[in-house]
């Protein structure tokens, strides 16, 4: 990684340690720190002023695809090829969490602005909502039609944005209607049989 000066262009520090590519960085909210996921399953944490790495957290099975900041910069969220999203502690390194639930993929994670929550995007379609405080699972918020790639929350942590291979970018409700979504992917996923099929695979024609 390398850093260098918005204004000029000027290199002012690179940084060495990742043993394969490189696919996400994120700055702290203070300006201070920097975290950046790699394919060599780590996320390491660096001190950009000293030109130095502070931490490395292991612990994923897959590539690690994204890196979250919590807004109090105490911790760190990141998103793996192994399914799960992990929390961790950044003082210590510490993973304090394992959350699960995705049956995919999980490409993208992004801190809700007032801590409260967490969001993430998987190859399993679905846009999910953690608590940062207990860890649950709060809701499916989304469904797409292709693998979510990236996840972005609103300043006022209502509405999460979206963006997916199915060529679409949306925007969700935080607060997810529950009997909406369900209607959604019933419609996606289930339709009536006509009298033809029903003939082919042996099953009472309809009214029967």
């Amino acid at each position: 990684m390398r850093v260098r000066d918005a204004d000029t262009g000027t290199e002012l520090t690179a940084l060495a340690g990742h043993q394969d590519w490189v696919g996400r960085i994120a700055w702290s909210p203070g300006g201070r720190l920097l975290a950046s996921a790699s394919d060599d399953r780590t996320c390491r944490l660096w001190d950009v002023a000293e030109s130095r790495q502070l931490t490395v957290l292991r612990g994923h099975d897959n590539y690690v695809d994204d890196v979250a900041w919590s807004p109090d910069e105490q911790r760190i969220a990141t998103a793996s090829g192994d399914w799960t999203v992990a929390v961790w502690e950044v003082t210590t390194g510490r993973r304090m969490e394992v959350l699960k639930g995705h049956e995919g993929r999980v490409r993208c994670v992004a801190w809700s602005p007032d801590g409260r929550f967490i969001a993430s995007g998987s190859d399993d379609r679905t846009v999910r909502v953690w608590s940062a405080d207990t860890f649950d699972e709060v809701a499916v918020v989304g469904v797409h039609q292709d693998k979510v790639s990236s996840v972005a929350w609103s300043r006022d942590s209502t509405r999460l944005l979206t963006a997916s291979f199915d060529g679409t970018a949306r925007i969700w409700s935080a607060d997810p209607d529950y009997a909406r979504l369900e209607a959604h992917a019933r419609g996606r996923v289930f339709r009536t049989l006509d009298e033809d099929e029903r003939r082919r695979h042996l099953l009472p024609l309809a009214g029967a």
